[in-house]
């Protein structure tokens, strides 16, 4: 499982799962990870370690190099940032769909995930709330807001940290 996520990384071996981790910024370990992709069936980073990836690849092919093989079917989900239009329809070129979401370091990782089917025709969106998670949008005194209002996004559920370890002035605020 090529990965970029930390709660992959601590939660993977503890499900008895192969871990395969990128190195460094040229797209190289990354690709590496991709040249064998044999038996992976879960791919995860942040849209710049996918754009690098799939112009590295673009590139290698053009060049007439058959190093590489995208392991088409295979899940990738894209988190950290937005993903772009331009990054979705490159890897969609090549049979492979990256898995949209949204989360954040105080829930574990996700707190929403667009279906793969819906990545063409939704794009921009981050999904529905995964298993667990609450969502909603308050205005500034707390209350839910309706459709198209502006407001802050909470999330409520056992999927959000209790509070944030010996920082009490951070739990205050939050």
């Amino acid at each position: 499982m090529p990965t970029d996520s930390w709660a992959s990384a601590v939660e993977a071996p503890r499900c008895g799962v192969r871990t395969v981790f990128g190195a460094s910024r040229s797209g190289e370990p990354v690709a590496a990870a991709t040249a064998k992709p044999d038996g992976y069936t879960l791919s995860l980073g942040v849209p710049t370690i996918w754009m690098t990836l799939i112009q590295a690849y673009d590139a290698a092919v053009a060049s007439g190099s058959n190093r590489w093989k995208l392991p088409t079917g295979m899940r990738s989900m894209v988190g950290g940032s937005a993903v772009p239009e331009a990054l979705i329809r490159a890897f969609a070129k090549h049979g492979i769909w990256l898995l949209q979401g949204w989360g954040m370091t105080e829930l574990t990782s996700i707190g929403t995930q667009l279906q793969r089917s819906r990545a063409l025709d939704k794009i921009g969106s981050c999904g529905r709330p995964v298993m667990h998670a609450e969502l909603r949008i308050a205005d500034a005194e707390g209350r839910t807001l309706g459709t198209g209002e502006v407001g802050e996004l909470q999330v409520k559920g056992p999927i959000v940290i209790p509070g944030y370890w010996r920082r009490p002035e951070a739990n205050a605020t939050s």
